[in-house]
Parts: C-alpha cells; sequence; structure tokens
C-alpha cells in the first residue's frame, strides 16, 4: 500500500476563472506561497493557451511537479464559474498517475461545489493511499506505481531528423551534461524533452527533467550551479546563456550545438560514430517499433557499461574504476576520456 511517504504528495489547490475571465486562486490545502502561485498560474496560462486540445498539463518547477486538471463548464453548483482546475503539487514524477487522480477531484469539486470534497479525497490517499468519491468511485495510488512515458517514446522522429547527429544528444544524456532543447510548440517542445529518457532507459533521470522553463533570470538563476539538467524552453533566445548548458538541441532548425566550453568533453571518437550509424540503421528497419529501437539502444549501452565492468572490482561497496586498468588498455585520449565520464555517470569509484 501506497504511504505519505512514498507518494511524496504535497499539495492541492483549486483554480477558477469567472465570467470576466479572471484566474483566482479559490483554495489551497496545506499551503502555497505567492511566488509559487505567481509562477505556476503564468505557466498554466501558457500550456493552457498553446495546448487547447489537452484538460492535462503538468510541469516541473524547482524540486516539485505541477500538475493541473483543467474543465469548462457550465452549474449550478458554481454559478459564477465556467472554468475549474485543480492543482496537485508532489516531489515524485507520475503524469499518468496524477492525470487520473486530479481528474477525480476535478470533477468531483464540480459536483459538490465544496471544496472540503476534495480536502477528503486528498486525505484519504494521504492517510490510505486510497480514496472513494461520491459516486463509489474507488482510486488506488499504487495502480500507477510504474512510470509508463518510456511506452511511447518517439526516438525514431528524433534520429530521424538529427540523423547521425543524434549521437551528441545521446552522449550528452548519458555524461549527465547541462543540455536546453527549442522549440516554439510547447506541445512539441513536450513530446521531445519526455522522450529523451528512453536514450538511457537503464537509468531513472525524470527529475532531471524540466519541459518547460520560461526564460527569465528569477526561474533560471536556480540553475546556475547545477552539473546536471534538461531544460525545454519556448524562447530561442535563451540560446545565448551558454553558461546553463553545454549542448542545446533547436529543433525545428535540426540542430545541435556544442558550447565552447564543452567542445573537448564532447569530441566524438569512432565509438561514438559506430552509435551514431546505428542508431540511424534502426529506424530503417522495417517493423520496428519504438520500443524495440529503444530496447536496441539500450542494449548497446550496457555493453559500453559493461567493458567498465570488466575493469571493475565488484565487491561489497559501489562498483569501482582503477585508472590504470583503463590505461593499460591503451585507448586513445578521448576514448578514454569518454570511458572515465561514463564511469562517473554510472557512479562508479574511481580510484587513480
Amino acid at each position: 500500500m501506497s504511504s505519505a511517504s512514498s507518494l511524496q504528495l504535497l499539495s492541492a489547490h483549486i483554480i477558477e476563472r469567472n465570467p470576466s475571465q479572471d484566474f483566482l486562486w479559490a483554495w489551497s490545502y496545506p499551503f502555497l506561497s505567492n511566488q509559487n502561485r505567481l509562477a505556476y498560474l503564468r505557466k498554466f496560462l501558457k500550456l493552457l493557451k498553446e495546448s487547447k486540445n489537452s484538460n492535462f498539463h503538468f510541469f516541473h518547477h524547482g524540486d516539485q511537479w505541477v500538475y493541473i486538471y483543467a474543465l469548462d463548464f457550465i452549474s449550478k453548483e458554481h454559478p459564477k464559474v465556467e472554468f475549474i482546475a485543480v492543482v496537485l503539487c508532489s516531489l515524485d514524477f507520475n503524469p499518468e498517475r496524477y492525470e487520473k487522480y486530479s481528474e477525480i477531484l476535478t470533477k468531483s469539486y464540480i459536483n459538490s461545489g465544496k471544496p472540503q470534497t476534495v480536502l477528503k479525497l486528498f486525505l484519504e490517499i494521504l492517510t490510505t493511499g486510497k480514496c472513494i468519491t461520491d459516486q463509489l468511485e474507488t482510486f488506488y495510488f499504487e495502480e500507477f506505481d510504474e512510470v509508463r512515458l518510456l511506452k511511447h517514446p518517439r526516438l525514431s522522429e528524433i534520429i530521424e531528423r538529427f540523423g547521425v547527429d543524434t549521437i551528441l544528444i545521446y552522449t550528452a544524456i548519458l555524461l549527465k551534461r547541462r543540455i536546453i532543447v527549442y522549440h516554439h510548440n510547447i506541445s512539441c517542445l513536450n513530446e521531445f524533452v519526455m522522450s529523451l529518457p528512453a536514450f538511457v532507459a537503464h537509468r531513472n533521470i525524470w527529475n532531471a527533467l524540466y519541459p518547460f522553463t520560461e526564460n527569465t533570470e528569477a526561474e533560471l538563476s536556480a540553475f546556475k550551479d547545477s552539473k546536471y539538467h534538461i531544460l525545454g524552453s519556448t524562447d530561442e533566445n535563451i540560446y545565448s546563456r551558454t553558461d546553463l548548458y553545454d549542448v542545446y538541441v533547436n529543433v525545428p532548425a535540426a540542430e545541435v550545438t556544442v558550447a565552447p566550453h564543452a567542445k573537448e568533453s564532447m569530441t566524438m571518437t569512432k565509438t561514438h560514430k559506430d552509435i551514431a550509424l546505428f542508431m540511424v540503421q534502426l529506424t530503417e528497419k522495417k517493423g520496428f517499433t519504438e520500443r524495440d529501437i529503444m530496447q536496441e539502444i539500450t542494449r548497446k549501452t550496457k555493453e559500453l557499461i559493461e567493458n567498465l565492468r570488466i575493469l571493475g572490482k565488484v565487491g561489497n561497496g559501489p562498483l569501482t574504476l582503477q585508472l590504470n586498468q583503463l590505461r593499460e588498455k591503451d585507448f586513445s585520449n578521448t576514448l578514454e576520456a569518454f570511458l572515465l565520464s561514463l564511469a562517473q555517470a554510472e557512479n562508479f569509484v574511481v580510484i587513480d
């Protein structure tokens, strides 16, 4: 049974829009700062404007994932309201879970007209891991324990768009570099950024993802000391922020730019070129699904990691890598540097 500590669910809120088109925070439990209210509403309104065909939206802000389910409606329970959105803030990433739960909360609030209904269902989840609506619908959080976005990645589209340059994106993710992705369309941006974890399906990198980041100093200042992140932006001017990225991906232009300070660490080797061709060839195989492509890339990645494991020592503690063992292989300096960076990204203990 899921618990409050494992769910990491923090708060619930209600946004309403009146006939004058004013958006108001109608209810919150237990608390949301004014600063976050302004930031969340600003992002939500932009998502709402550019994703009109979707009721569900989510984004990552600070250390919180924010999930929003919104509906236009007419109800005698809310005579002065024509639009309602339930906002859930949590530390865990699970869009499928929170889409279903926020939909239940939104519809329950519309039916009752009372925020106490939302509070009851919220507290039931925190205490029991399940909730029962007035319509006797039971919702179990534990049914959504697995993040399922990797079931439908869009790797073939990415590889076909960028060709062999996809290797730069793959390498940056694999080595935990800082990445900024640009697309002018929020929906396309979100689809692209949320597909990137499929390149490293053996890892959980969701909390490094910020699919929609505004190009403001107030928001970007949080990433100045970050060593690893993947930021999505709809503002092309973010390209000038080379202090925040090692690799910049311009999706509409199908261009990948390596920042000057990162060129040495992102130098490609024959191994990289072989993997690049391998990925392109995967998209040309008839009958290959997105999942097939993801699994093949994962297999290739694990081969790289296994080569490091052979050099490492497995004991009771973490896996270690002796630098002298790596150097004895007489790899080129560039390949040796890549393998060392990979070992560090995979949390090997590197011993000189």
